[in-house]
């Protein structure tokens, strides 16, 4: 794909866009459950269970110094840790917070401008100990995206290459599927605060080139657009074309630039991207001098006439936010969390909401799309339709066989999981699902043999 080219993808309908309305009450957890273990390994457990802990204590770390950190959002108690089903349905080792205390809410702080004064490598070790997880799975941590050449937020042996410039930083306001609009939403009545986290990302990765990415025909404030104007940043006008959000295509599109796939890092390319959403917490935490404890989070129930949006303490059972708002959800036929194509579908409502997860789904009966067990017909929609240029149908058909050799000949490790294989399948194969699968198995048949 060219630069500039529009990808494939689902074209989305712009004018039937709207922006969620926020929750009126604030969401104060009993429980919080936080996941040791991530795409980069598992933390250091620094506290026992039975012990008394406090807002912003840290509770486990990665004694390399690699993934970010994690805080307790609330004053409680550790009453153990054990493994509980995550967001993509692993059973992770986890911390279980009983909270006692006060939790971190949303709340508006005085800006003393205090990081403009900061030198970039202080401030990378900073979002690197803030503990920010992100909703893409990105190759490396934020602060190993943005860290300038010589500077790593900590030293170690074989880290990430950061040798090259950031020639290219895209800050990324599209919403990463349909059906989802926190990022435009954010984009509304925060122009300042906007227009200082880009800037505090620029002034961190040493950039000269920032732009920030928004759908074609999205409406920005005149006082947006001045901010960024008045600080050099452009803005970049994409197609609505579903999945253009997501990293690989974004760079290719932006820049021209291709991710070597299947674990290329954008960053060997000159480029970093950074979610606006995540921008705003970076900003918030550097201003304030705190942890990131929570993170921002959009509820579509299926039957109510709006979708409804809110900052959330990260760790929270959807079981219990749901309690808290107030909604029955005993009838509910399915939950899926992360977004309608790239979410996980749960099998029960006592999972923890971390930073990974953006969207939740609340399905009833008559809503639930159901996938059968047919053969594929060969009709190639899959294979139109791919923003990757894989073959989908014959992927998935590997892996439902299980001829997990052969499905990473043909690039298993290429997909990016947008879900567009099985959104359009007239067989209703669950294909992403298989490819899922495929690609799990590979990874514990390659983690048993290392430990042999």
């Amino acid at each position: 794909m060219r630069n500039g080219k529009k990808p494939k993808g689902i074209p989305l309908d712009s004018s039937i866009i709207t922006v969620p309305k926020p929750l009126g009450s604030d969401v104060k957890p009993k429980k919080l459950v936080l996941p040791l273990h991530n795409r980069w390994g598992m933390l250091k457990l620094l506290v026992r269970p039975g012990k008394d802990v406090s807002r912003g204590q840290l509770l486990a770390e990665d004694e390399r110094g690699v993934a970010p950190p994690v805080y307790s959002p609330c004053d409680g108690k550790v009453l153990g840790v054990r493994a509980w089903s995550n967001f993509a349905g692993e059973e992770v080792p986890a911390i279980i917070l009983q909270c006692s205390g006060s939790t971190v809410q949303e709340h508006a702080q005085k800006d003393t401008g205090a990081w403009k004064k900061t030198d970039p490598h202080t401030l990378v070790k900073k979002v690197q100990k803030a503990g920010i997880r992100e909703t893409d799975a990105y190759v490396w941590p934020l602060a190993w995206r943005l860290a300038q050449p010589g500077l790593p937020p900590t030293e170690i042996p074989n880290g990430p290459d950061i040798s090259r410039p950031i020639e290219y930083l895209i800050v990324n306001a599209l919403d990463r599927q349909p059906g989802v609009t926190i990022r435009e939403s954010a984009l509304s009545g925060r122009e300042t605060e906007i227009a200082e986290a880009i800037s505090l990302l620029e002034h961190i990765s040493g950039t000269r080139n920032t732009i920030l990415a928004v759908r074609k025909g999205q409406p920005i404030s005149d006082s947006l657009e001045r901010e960024l104007r008045q600080r050099g940043i452009k803005v970049r006008m994409c197609p609505p074309v579903y999945p253009i959000a997501l990293e690989p295509i974004l760079v290719q599109y932006i820049t021209g630039r291709e991710i070597a796939l299947p674990h290329g890092d954008a960053r060997a390319v000159g480029v970093t991207v950074v979610d606006i959403l995540t921008a705003l917490r970076v900003y918030r935490s550097i201003r304030d001098n705190s942890p990131a404890f929570s993170s921002p989070l959009q509820l579509t129930i299926h039957g109510s006439e709006n979708d409804y949006q809110t900052w959330i303490p990260e760790g929270i059972l959807v079981s219990e936010l749901l309690e808290q708002l107030q909604f029955n959800y005993s009838n509910a036929a399915k939950l899926i969390l992360g977004g309608p194509l790239l979410g996980f579908a749960q099998h029960t409502f006592d999972v923890p909401i971390t930073a990974e997860v953006d969207n939740i789904i609340i399905q009833a009966k008559p809503d639930v799309f159901i996938y059968e067990n047919n053969s594929c017909i060969n009709c190639g929609y899959c294979v139109k339709v791919c923003p990757m240029g894989l073959m989908p149908n014959e992927l998935s058909r590997l892996c439902e066989y299980e001829n997990f050799e052969a499905a990473e000949r043909q690039f298993l490790f290429h997909c990016i999981e947008c879900g567009l294989c099985a959104y359009i399948c007239p067989a209703r194969r669950p294909m992403v699902q298989l490819m899922r699968f495929g690609k799990r198995e590979i990874g514990k048949l390659r983690e048993a043999s290392q430990e042999q």
